[in-house]
C-alpha cells in the first residue's frame, strides 16, 4: 500500500547510508549490521509516530488473570470474524515460550463498540488489554497463529518500560528476527 516512488526512495536513502548495497538489477542486500539497524529504526518509528495513530484504546475486563483474559479476547474477536494477532510478550511467548507478561496486546484489523460491550471491557488508561489497529493484512502475515508480525513484536517489546520486555526482546531479535532460531 505504498507508491513506487516511495519504495525506491527509501531503497536510495539506505543505500547512500550504507545499510543496503545493490546485489542485482533490483535485489538489494544489507550490509553486516545493516539488517539489525534497519530493525531498530523501525521499532523507533512504531514507538515514535505508527503505534500513537493506530491505538484503538487500553482497557480493564472483569478477568484479571492475564491469560483468561487474552483467552477472552481472542474468542471474542473470533467469534466476531476480526482478524487479530497477539503482539509484545504474548507475541512474543508464543515463538518462543518465554514471558507471557501481565498486559497483553492486541493488534486488530477492528475493534468495535460491540466488541468492547461483548468482552465487558472498559476504557482505562492504564489497563492491563491494549488494542492496536492493524495497518493491513501484512501486520498479521506470521507462521505462528493469532501473532502479530515479527517485527511488530519486537518494537512493542524493545521500547517496553519494563526490563523483561526489553530482555524478551533481545531473545527475539536473535532468534526470530536474525534467524538463530526458528
Amino acid at each position: 500500500n505504498v507508491s513506487r516512488h516511495a519504495a525506491h526512495s527509501l531503497l536510495a536513502r539506505l543505500r547512500e547510508e550504507g545499510l543496503l548495497v545493490r546485489t542485482g538489477r533490483s535485489a538489494h542486500g544489507f550490509v553486516p549490521g545493516g539488517r539489525e539497524a534497519c530493525i531498530d529504526r523501525l521499532a523507533v518509528g512504531w514507538a515514535d509516530v505508527l503505534r500513537s495513530r493506530l491505538l484503538v484504546g487500553r482497557f480493564r475486563l472483569r478477568e484479571s488473570d492475564p491469560d483468561a483474559a487474552a483467552a477472552l479476547v481472542a474468542q471474542a474477536l473470533r467469534a466476531a470474524g476480526v482478524s487479530f494477532g497477539f503482539g509484545g510478550a504474548r507475541g512474543s511467548a508464543r515463538w518462543l515460550q518465554y514471558l507471557q507478561g501481565n498486559e497483553t496486546i492486541v493488534h486488530a484489523a477492528s475493534f468495535g463498540p460491540d466488541i468492547v460491550r461483548g468482552l465487558g471491557a472498559v476504557p482505562d488508561r492504564n489497563g492491563p488489554l491494549t488494542v492496536v489497529r492493524t495497518m493491513s493484512q501484512l501486520d498479521l502475515a506470521t507462521d505462528v497463529a493469532e501473532t502479530a508480525h515479527p517485527l511488530l513484536v519486537y518494537a512493542e517489546l524493545a521500547r517496553s518500560a519494563d526490563a523483561r520486555s526489553r530482555e524478551a526482546a533481545a531473545l527475539f531479535l536473535n532468534e526470530v528476527l536474525l534467524g538463530s532460531g526458528r
